[in-house]
C-alpha cells in the first residue's frame, strides 16, 4: 500500500508541474556555510546526483513534467510487482519525493540569464537559526554561478544590487560598479564558471533581489578594444519557506 501511495504522489507532482507548464531545472540548495566564499565551480547538479538510486538512464540538469512522469513509470516497472517493493526502497522513495517538491520550490527562489555569452545563475535560501522574526530580521543566504557560454574571454569587474521587501520597498542597494565579487574579480575562459555566495537581510519574511554584474570582454584579436557590458540577473526570491541547506 505505501509504495502505491508513493507511485500516485509522484505521478500527481509530475502531472501539476506539466499542467503548469513548468521545467524542473534541478539546482543545489544555498549553503549558508559558503557566504563569503568563491571558487570555480564544476557543475554536478542532475537527476543522478540528486537520485542516486535511480535505475532509469537520466541525464542533463532539467525535466519537464512529462519526462519526469515517465521517470516514475520507468522506476516502478523496474520492480515488477508494486506491492513487493522492499520497505527501504518505499523510504528511498519518500525520500526521494521530498526532495523534488524542495526542488520544486526552489524554483520560486532561482533565476537564471544570459547576455553576452555570460550565464547568471542565482538562487537564495533562508537561514531561520540567525533570523529573528519577532524583530523584523529575517537572514538570507544566496549563491551565484557565472558561466561563460561564450568564445571569448571575459572578466567580472564589478556588482550591482536591487533588494526589496514584500511591499516591493527598496531595502538595500549595490551601487553599480562595486568591485568584484567576495574579494574575487574571475577572469573566466569559454566554458569555464565561478561560484560565490553571500547574503541579504530583511525586514519581511519575503522578497527579491535582482541586479547585474559589470564585465568585460576580450577579443581573439588583439587590437580591438576590450567590451564592456552588464551580465543582468533577473530577479529571484528571498522566501522563508526555502531554507538554505549545506551542500551533502
Amino acid at each position: 500500500m505505501a509504495a502505491r501511495l508513493l507511485y500516485k504522489s509522484m505521478l500527481r507532482t509530475a502531472r501539476e508541474l506539466q499542467l503548469d507548464g513548468k521545467t524542473l531545472k534541478l539546482q543545489a540548495s544555498a549553503d549558508p556555510a559558503m557566504w563569503g566564499h568563491g571558487k570555480p565551480h564544476t557543475r554536478n547538479v542532475s537527476l543522478r546526483s540528486l537520485f542516486p538510486s535511480l535505475k532509469t538512464e537520466v541525464s542533463g540538469e532539467a525535466l519537464n513534467g512529462a519526462e519526469l512522469a515517465e521517470v516514475v513509470r520507468s522506476e516502478f516497472r523496474a520492480q515488477q510487482h508494486i506491492d513487493a517493493v522492499e520497505d527501504s526502497l518505499v523510504d528511498e522513495g519518500f525520500a526521494a519525493l521530498r526532495i523534488l517538491h524542495q526542488q520544486i520550490a526552489l524554483q520560486g527562489c532561482t533565476s537564471d540569464t544570459v547576455t553576452e555569452g555570460v550565464r547568471v545563475e542565482a538562487t537564495s535560501g533562508f537561514i531561520p537559526e540567525s533570523s529573528n522574526p519577532d524583530a523584523g530580521h529575517f537572514l538570507f543566504t544566496y549563491c551565484i554561478t557565472i558561466s561563460n557560454t561564450g568564445s571569448n574571454v571575459v572578466r567580472l569587474l564589478g556588482r550591482q544590487w536591487d533588494i526589496v521587501d514584500e511591499s516591493g520597498e527598496l531595502v538595500a542597494q549595490v551601487p553599480k560598479g562595486s568591485q568584484g565579487v567576495v574579494g574575487h574579480t574571475p577572469i573566466l575562459n569559454p566554458g569555464e564558471s565561478f561560484q560565490y555566495s553571500s547574503g541579504a537581510a530583511l525586514p519581511t519574511a519575503r522578497g527579491r533581489m535582482q541586479g547585474s554584474f559589470q564585465m568585460v570582454q576580450f577579443n581573439e584579436n588583439e587590437d580591438e578594444i576590450p567590451v564592456l557590458f552588464d551580465a543582468h540577473v533577473n530577479a529571484f526570491g528571498l522566501n522563508t519557506s526555502v531554507r538554505a541547506s549545506p551542500v551533502q
